[in-house]
């Protein structure tokens, strides 16, 4: 599987601001971390919800900003918790679209009425017949299930809110765990020190002196990849030699501090008697020591460069050369100059071919799984044989240059047989060339620069904090047995330097730290690689955030926000939002000036035009209320009109039914009286 590559184009302010679009219809929510939206990048964020309910690209006016996150820049956490705060909301909105309520209006029946409408418009559609009024239910609630899905705009501003107050609340579970730690750290250093100064103070100094000079001069006699009687390898003594270079250095560093902390006035006093001593046979010491090992090192990549000649001539390096060789001469045959370019290049590829087919027959002789070892005997006398090819060689070209009487050549080639005879003496004396052994001297001079800078700064005054990473990314090495060292007694805190008792003297503000340990020197796993990651946490807060709003009504969809995040404005925006790091521009004739640079502001009036303008629109105003005047005295005419007219008639129909109600009451009157009469 191919390994992402990596990215080159990231900003350096990647990750201090997170921008926020909203679809205008659907209102689904992408976050992204540029001001521009990523058409590939932001349709990944988009959910599969079937068919045509995903656009193939991002159509640019139906996606408006939303809000913009503005982290402070002061901070030198802001990046690492702007990508944390990208990625939380990333994946609440994953949440959001997996896990959602279902709406109360799924499972609301249809009513009668619904359903007869619903069939009606079935029947007057064209098409298809073959669907009934229950394929209309269901594909009606699918849409709306759809619809609940998309709809994250609520949903991603309660997200913002959710996510700003848990980084507030780990931002102070760290910063309170940080200074616990911290403190334990301290009070563990600090009994580490007073424990060393009463070793030192007893003579476990000298003793440690002793040991490391029996471990050198044990090194001094051992061979490469010899054991010695103890079943230690070399490279075994030189770690343990290490640990107690170390262990002797914090101990010195130990003793200094307690003194001066129990007597401030000796804090500029010269160092101990066996503090100079130890100075003063230390660095040659340690001089011999790395040039042994550099030079050591030189013949551990001679065995290397053999098995990879070997290797290669297995592989078909020789025909190579061989060829390679042959082309060469050629060239010098056509060209005729014995001082061409070509002749010193095929003297080098003799050269090479030579050492190769050398080292093809060191690898023959011994088994290949014991190669290494074996062919470390035969590296100096191949190196031998090798300098007598290039003096034999050297000779046989000055031959022929000296015959075809070329005197520059001639002189230029002596001088290179002098080097290469001196080459061979040296060799053949002490087994390395000058250049091998300028090279180890300047390899351990290095070092030597980089342990007296260490050793001076361990001398002078201590860093600040027990336990926290540096502003050069180093972390204070008390170590496994600092952790759990015994507190020192009383009686061992009185002897140290004579001074005062130890209960008048504050050792946790008195006693300065170790200094700090580089963390490229620290192992990739174990106890001081965790605290240093644990100790470069980022420490989350809210002071200093503004989130930015295109409507600033969409805040109130959040319950409750952190106490120190701002609300603002972002301003007119059409597509894209305006730049975080920029002030919100109000005034829509202004946002119009800064969209359409090179076209007139044709929508402001011109100069000396105002005041017509003004005057203008006085009069259209004025004509605009006299002709609504006008109609409502006119409609008001008409309207009164008609109700006199409703009103006559009114009165009509009333009285002609009076009327007819007094007649029928009186012919009822007169048969009545015939009846009564008869």
């Amino acid at each position: 599987m191919r390994r992402a590559g990596i990215r080159t184009d990231v900003a350096a302010d990647h990750g201090r601001y997170i921008y926020a679009y909203c679809h205008v219809r659907t209102h689904q929510v992408v976050y992204s971390l540029s001001q521009t939206l990523n058409n590939h990048a932001a349709l990944k964020q988009l959910p599969d919800l079937g068919a045509n309910n995903k656009d193939a690209r991002l159509r640019k006016d139906l996606w408006k900003p939303l809000y913009t996150l503005c982290l402070p820049s002061a901070s030198p956490h802001t990046l690492r918790q702007g990508l944390h705060a990208f990625k939380k909301l990333r994946e609440y909105r994953k949440l959001h679209e997996l896990n959602w309520t279902p709406s109360p209006l799924l499972s609301k029946p249809k009513t009668e009425a619904e359903i007869e409408h619903m069939k009606d418009k079935l029947s007057d559609r064209g098409g298809n017949k073959k669907e009934n009024v229950y394929d209309l239910i269901v594909r009606e609630k699918k849409r709306m299930r759809v619809e609940s899905v998309m709809d994250q705009k609520a949903n991603s501003v309660a997200d913002l809110a959710s996510v700003l107050i848990a980084q507030e609340e780990l931002g102070a579970e760290t910063v309170e765990a940080r200074q616990r730690e911290r403190k334990v750290d301290r009070q563990r250093e600090v009994e580490e020190m007073l424990a060393l100064a009463a070793k030192a103070q007893e003579g476990e100094l000298e003793a440690l002196e002793t040991e490391m000079t029996g471990l050198q001069s044990r090194m001094e006699q051992m061979e490469m990849d010899q054991q010695d009687e103890d079943g230690l390898t070399k490279t075994k003594l030189k770690r343990e030699l290490w640990q107690l270079t170390s262990r002797k250095l914090r101990m010195e560093f130990a003793f200094n501090a307690v003194r001066n902390a129990r007597d401030p006035q000796r804090s500029q006093a010269a160092p101990e008697p066996m503090m100079a001593h130890h100075t003063s046979r230390q660095p040659s010491m340690q001089t011999e020591t790395l040039e042994h090992d550099a030079l050591e090192q030189i013949k551990r990549e001679r065995v290397r460069q053999l098995i990879r000649l070997a290797k290669q001539a297995r592989k078909g390096g020789l025909a190579s050369l061989d060829q390679k060789i042959a082309t060469l001469q050629s060239e010098i045959d056509v060209d005729g100059d014995a001082q061409s370019w070509s002749k010193r290049e095929v003297y080098g590829v003799r050269v090479t071919r030579r050492h190769m087919e050398l080292a093809d027959e060191a690898l023959l002789v011994h088994p290949a799984e014991r190669s290494r070892d074996l062919m470390a005997a035969d590296a100096d006398a191949i190196r031998l044989q090798m300098a007598d090819y290039k003096i034999q060689t050297t000779e046989e070209e000055l031959q022929a240059v000296e015959q075809a009487g070329l005197e520059a050549r001639a002189e230029f080639l002596r001088g290179e047989l002098e080097l290469a005879q001196a080459a061979r003496e040296e060799l053949v004396a002490s087994g390395f060339l000058p250049s091998e052994r300028a090279q180890a001297a300047r390899t351990a001079s290095d070092k030597m620069s980089k342990a007296d800078q260490r050793a001076r700064k361990a001398a002078g005054s201590a860093a600040e904090g027990a336990a926290e990473v540096g502003p050069e990314g180093s972390v204070s090495a008390s170590g496994r047995e600092a952790a759990h060292a015994p507190p020192p007694s009383q009686a061992a805190g009185e002897a140290i330097g004579g001074g005062s008792p130890a209960g008048e003297v504050d050792y946790l503000s008195a006693l300065p730290s170790f200094p700090g340990r580089s963390a490229d020197n620290i192992p990739k796993r174990g106890y001081l690689r965790q605290k240093l990651l644990r100790l470069a946490n980022p420490i989350f807060s809210t002071a200093g955030i503004t989130v930015k709003w295109h409507n600033l009504l969409d805040a109130e969809f959040a319950a409750a926000w952190p106490e120190h995040v701002q609300h603002e404005r972002m301003g007119w925006a059409r597509y894209t939002a305006p730049k975080a790091d920029g002030e919100a521009v109000e005034d829509v004739s202004e946002y119009k000036e800064m969209q359409w640079r090179g076209r007139a502001a044709n929508w402001l009036p011109a100069e000396g035009e105002e005041e017509e303008e003004g005057n203008e629109a006085v009069a259209e105003r004025e004509r605009v209320v006299a002709e609504a005047g006008v109609r409502r005295e006119f409609v008001g005419g008409i309207t009164e009109g008609i109700l006199g007219r409703v009103r006559a008639r009114e009165e009509e129909r009333r009285r002609v039914g009076r009327g007819m109600a007094a007649a029928v009451e009186g012919v009822t009157g007169a048969g009545f009286e015939q009846r009564v009469g008869a």
